[in-house]
């Protein structure tokens, strides 16, 4: 009948029933686009949108009256919408719609594994690298690895969060460092690495070999914070967190994309 109807309003289209969530990747193609009816016991709506997400496909709830206060919770539970089997021109147009959409939302799909994965990667470059590393945004630490810790006299990286930059190095460089940070702010290029007296927790002076550069983190901008301990470490932070910078407007371009489509 689905199938008789969506055809009638000139919306090519092949489904096959299913009753149960389970081993849709073993169709003969991934669903584009999920019907759900209403009266449907097992599975359950919730069961639905989370298998269908797995393949990026949209959800239609189909019932035999529209209902606005079901509409919205159907909405609620991630459901592109919720139409009338009676009303087949409204049906077949979000239909369309959906799939046209499909190629877009699996791209994001896959954008967001992408940009899991790379912020995992930052993480790890973060706990298990030589050089410390921190990123601090309006002058306050927002992230910092455990060689960073260790290296100012802090038992625990959290200890550190929160906490002025500024109080990392002398009084007698914090001048030269605010110069950096203000020519950074410009959009300025400053040379690295930079020598300057670092402070630990404790007072003691020692001197640190700092370079600092202007990243993006989770589309805020930060400035990173890299005292040289041997490796490479700090040239891959910088490689990941392009590389998430990438990730992160393509993922914009997508949102836009999708909702001038919708």
């Amino acid at each position: 009948m689905l199938n008789g109807l969506l055809r009638g309003e000139g919306l090519a289209v092949h489904h096959v029933w299913v009753n149960s969530t389970e081993n849709w990747e073993t169709q003969k193609s991934p669903p584009e686009l999920v019907f759900y009816f209403e009266d449907t016991r097992e599975p359950t709506l919730d069961d639905v949108i989370a298998a269908a997400d797995k393949f990026a496909a949209a959800v239609i709830v189909v019932s035999a009256n529209h209902d606005p206060a079901k509409a919205a919770a159907a909405l609620a539970k991630g459901a592109a919408a919720q139409v009338s089997l009676a009303d087949t021109a409204l049906l077949a147009g979000i239909a369309q719609r959906e799939r046209r959409n499909h190629g877009e939302r699996a791209s994001q799909k896959t954008l967001a594994h992408q940009l899991n994965q790379a912020r995992q990667q930052l993480r790890s470059l973060m706990a298990g690298g030589q050089n410390a590393v921190a990123y601090a945004q309006e002058g306050v630490m927002a992230n910092v690895n455990p060689s960073w810790a260790e290296t100012f006299g802090y038992s625990s990286p959290d200890d550190l969060v929160g906490l002025p930059v500024m109080d990392r190095v002398s009084e007698s460089d914090q001048e030269t460092l605010k110069s950096l940070l203000r020519s950074l702010s410009r959009g300025k290029s400053i040379k690295n690495p930079n020598t300057l007296q670092g402070r630990r927790v404790g007072g003691e002076i020692f001197e640190i070999e700092l370079s600092l550069s202007s990243v993006e983190v989770d589309g805020e901008q930060q400035i990173q914070f890299t005292v040289a301990g041997g490796g490479n470490e700090s040239n891959a932070n910088t490689a990941a967190l392009k590389q998430i910078d990438t990730l992160e407007v393509e993922k914009k371009l997508l949102q836009a994309k999708l909702h001038t489509l919708e």
